[in-house]
């Protein structure tokens, strides 16, 4: 007879292949794949490589493990198994580094063993340094190679999201390529350090999972520990969990299991429902204006988008362009694309968003000492504040969703007297959209809104972060949700997110103002 162990992990499928020979269990071979979702096209592969029959025993375990009919068991049990089997009455601290998180088991010559997860989010694990370094043309392995010892920029490690935009704005800051990788490879490393060291460490230490082929990541871990603390990976190290499964079934003896019956789906009203409460203002370009006419020039210098406006008595001229991680650069193509008309009669100058001191610093630069004191600097907070007054009078309360910071602020009679940002995460910003919009193959926002909009429904996507939405996407399309329903619903989880992570117990007040991009 022989044991199949599968790890359906959040990047990759892992299986061993486990005989008893002579009454001792040995691994017969072993399987790895990359995949992106989809489990049941590599699932029927790995049955036509191994021949696998309907009497061998399947045992799964991993983030994705309820994809396929077998028993399963969580990644704790499969992790205890396997060092049981493969370190017998050694004390252990079992470091996993995975896709779609960090863990940390102590397991103990006797007694109970102790088990610590990252929370869920992003920051730091498999997907997020896939993401990035894809971004620049690398791999894990390719990007362990380019470092080698280079001493690596100090980066806090954020958003997988989040971090893409920092990664271009580093790069263009005059860091070199491999000095920003390395600061990110090291920061993932800290991250599972800080973990393990919430309690106190084994002198041995195991090291498992995708990013454990790194040696810079191993090497910063070590350096991390306390001293007579020795950090190794094992030969097992990619598919240490499926392993643990194979073992598992070996205490399994009937296989046959009730697949769990799937929740029904649940939905929410389609978007048009709401239309008749929102107003849209705009304003037309290209207004006549007087010889005497004079003008204030106002840039947003974002972390995703930079805009600009000119204002009279009322505005005249609004352009956009995407930030890419360079300001300057943005803040310069803006102003080149504003009329010759206007610009001669620019009388002051105010700059607001993540960029507007490099920016306001670099125009007064570039005017004559006098006039410096034309250009003024305003924070966000502010600058929605006054624009929203210029609208309407009534507005006390502004909700605003950027590409990567969403922020609400109260007003009495003009003046903020309450606001509050989401934290470094993406969950419920327009960089959540921008990933799914890649992710469900539509080419651009204006599509994906007039989806949306179109669907008489929106199914609960629950409320994650743009890194862990998919799987949830997943197992909708499976139950039978629509492409339309699931654009409509990754809205509502903006909404959400949003009430939950940033508003949190504020009151919205009588009449909203929503800005920024989404």
């Amino acid at each position: 007879m022989r044991i199949i162990g599968l790890d359906l992990g959040k990047i990759s499928f892992k299986a061993v292949w486990l005989e008893s020979q002579n009454g001792k269990w040995e691994i017969k071979e072993t399987f790895w794949k990359a995949h992106k979702q989809e489990i049941m096209e590599v699932w029927q592969e790995l049955k036509a490589k191994w021949q696998i029959k309907q009497e061998d025993k399947i045992i799964l375990t991993g983030k994705l493990r309820q994809m396929l009919p077998f028993p399963s068991i969580v990644e704790k049990v499969a992790q205890e198994e396997a060092i049981r089997f493969l370190y017998p009455r050694q004390e252990l601290t079992l470091i996993r580094l995975g896709g779609g998180g960090f863990s940390v088991l102590k397991v103990r010559k006797s007694g109970p063993s102790e088990f610590r997860q990252n929370p869920r989010c992003a920051s730091g694990v498999g997907s997020f340094l896939d993401q990035i370094m894809a971004r620049v043309g690398l791999d894990i392995i390719k990007a362990d190679q380019l470092v080698g010892d280079v001493k690596g920029v100090e980066i806090t490690s954020r958003c997988g999201v989040t971090m893409k935009t920092d990664l271009t704005h580093l790069l263009n800051t005059g860091h070199k390529l491999e000095e920003v990788v390395a600061g990110l490879l090291d920061s993932s490393a800290k991250n599972a350090a800080a973990l393990a060291l919430k309690s106190e460490v084994s002198f041995n230490v195991l090291v498992i999972g995708g990013l454990s082929v790194s040696k810079r990541i191993i090497r910063t871990i070590q350096e991390k520990m306390p001293e007579g603390v020795k950090v190794k990976v094992p030969d097992q190290s990619l598919y240490f969990e499926a392993l643990g499964a194979a073992l598992i079934g070996r205490k399994i003896e009937n296989q046959t299991v009730a697949k769990p019956e799937s929740s029904s789906l649940v939905f929410f009203p389609g978007l048009k429902n709401y239309l008749n409460s929102v107003t849209r203002i705009k304003f037309s370009e290209n207004r006549e204006f007087s010889s005497v006419d004079s003008f204030v020039m106002g840039l947003d210098i974002g972390s995703t988008g930079s805009k600009i406006v000119i204002f009279g008595k009322e505005p005249v001229f609004e352009a956009y362009t995407p930030t890419k991680g360079n300001p300057v650069e943005a803040a310069k193509n803006l102003v080149q694309n504003v009329p010759q008309r206007f610009l001669e009669r620019i009388r002051g100058i105010g700059c607001t968003g993540s960029g507007r001191e490099i920016v306001a610093n670099l125009l007064k630069a570039s005017l004559d000492e006098k006039d410096r004191n034309f250009v003024f600097v305003l924070n966000e907070i502010a600058a929605h504040a006054q624009g929203a007054q210029y609208y309407d009078k009534e507005v006390d309360t502004v909700v605003d969703i950027g590409g990567q910071d969403a922020k609400f602020t109260r007003l009495e009679s003009g003046r903020v007297v309450d606001s509050c940002m989401n934290t470094v995460c993406s969950a419920g910003t327009g960089s959540f959209l921008a990933e799914q919009l890649q992710l469900l193959g539509i080419k651009d926002v204006e599509e994906f809104g007039r989806m949306a909009l179109d669907s008489p429904r929106a199914v609960d996507l629950g409320q994650h972060c743009a890194v862990f939405i998919s799987e949830h996407i997943d197992e909708v399309k499976r139950k039978g949700a629509t492409l339309e329903e699931i654009v409509a619903g990754l809205y509502y989880s903006i909404v959400h997110n949003y009430n939950n992570r940033v508003k949190g117990f504020r009151d919205y007040g009588k009449k909203i103002f929503l800005q920024g991009k989404p």
